[in-house]
């Protein structure tokens, strides 16, 4: 079924009609924004004037109140801050970040800061510290100018501070690994300059002299000691010779004591030795002494 033709004569009215429907309707829907309103008719163009007006003075009142919160909290006592912050309806998160706004963009020139908008701030704060620094020394944010960061949008600047976190990361690492290697390099060079110093000195005054004593004099010298020690010994506490059991004690030391002067002598004398015999001979002498009845240490307790 089609529907019926509107007379083209009817048609103006038919639109005025539309029209009026539609104005009376925004009117409504405005009047039911009261809350939000400024008592003035609707306009389009002036609310997007206030909006801009609005955007450009949070960015300033952020900042402001970003230096009302570092001198609170620096001049409160502690724990009273937080109070404060939830008092003036803030949440912590919300004011670290105002704080944090007002110490990087303080300085920043305000037309640029009103331009960005806090959302655009907050994105930038997360960003390494080296990026502010150029963005405070030459203008540039993460290689972009000042008009290139106003037309991006706040989900690419996010991104982009997002790759400038994870590339300042990644250098840290390789800056890190890179130290490591300069460390062991720098003590294999510490340890190779010693080396090359010693030989140097090898090359200048010839080889060390070698220890003019023989191996053997220098055994010589500890046995002296121990005799001597030994001898010191005996003077202090030699044994009691009227007892039996110590007389044979001293018999058996002095028996192992002759054999072995007599087996040095012949060896300072250049009197031929065989260490074999020698050994043999040693454990001879042991077992005619373990035979013999006056050292059978056992039976003198019966």
């Amino acid at each position: 079924m089609s529907k019926k033709a509107i007379p083209p004569a009817a048609l103006p009215a038919k639109i005025e009609k539309v029209q009026s429907e539609i104005h009376i309707a925004l009117k409504q829907k405005y009047e039911a924004l009261a809350a939000f309103t400024d008592g003035l008719p609707w306009s389009k163009r002036r609310y997007i004037e206030r909006l801009k007006s609005n955007l450009q003075q949070h960015v300033l009142s952020a900042i402001e109140a970003g230096k009302t919160m570092i001198v609170l909290k620096e001049m409160v006592p502690h724990g009273e801050f937080e109070e404060i912050i939830q008092e003036v309806g803030f949440d912590e998160r919300t004011a670290r970040r105002y704080m944090k706004i007002a110490l990087i963009f303080s300085g920043f020139d305000p037309e640029t800061a009103q331009q960005l908008g806090v959302t655009k701030l907050y994105k930038m704060i997360a960003a390494p510290a080296q990026e502010i620094a150029n963005m405070q020394e030459d203008g540039k944010f993460i290689g972009m100018g000042k008009d290139e960061l106003i037309a991006i949008s706040a989900k690419e600047l996010e991104q982009r501070v997002k790759e400038a976190v994870a590339k300042t990361r990644l250098d840290l690492e390789h800056e890190k690994v890179k130290a490591e290697a300069l460390f062991v390099e720098k003590q294999q060079l510490e340890k190779d300059k010693e080396r090359l110093q010693q030989e140097l000195v090898q090359a200048k005054l010839g080889a060390p002299p070698e220890n003019p004593l023989p191996p053997w004099f220098n055994e010589y010298n500890r046995a002296t000691e121990s005799l001597l020690a030994f001898a010191t010994k005996l003077v202090s506490d030699a044994p009691d010779l009227d007892d039996e059991m110590q007389a044979r004690f001293a018999e058996t030391a002095w028996q192992r004591i002759e054999h072995e002067m007599n087996h040095i002598r012949r060896m300072l004398l250049k009197t031929a030795v065989d260490p074999v015999a020698h050994a043999q001979a040693t454990r001879e002498k042991m077992a005619v002494l373990s035979r013999d009845p006056r050292f059978d240490f056992e039976k003198l307790d019966e």
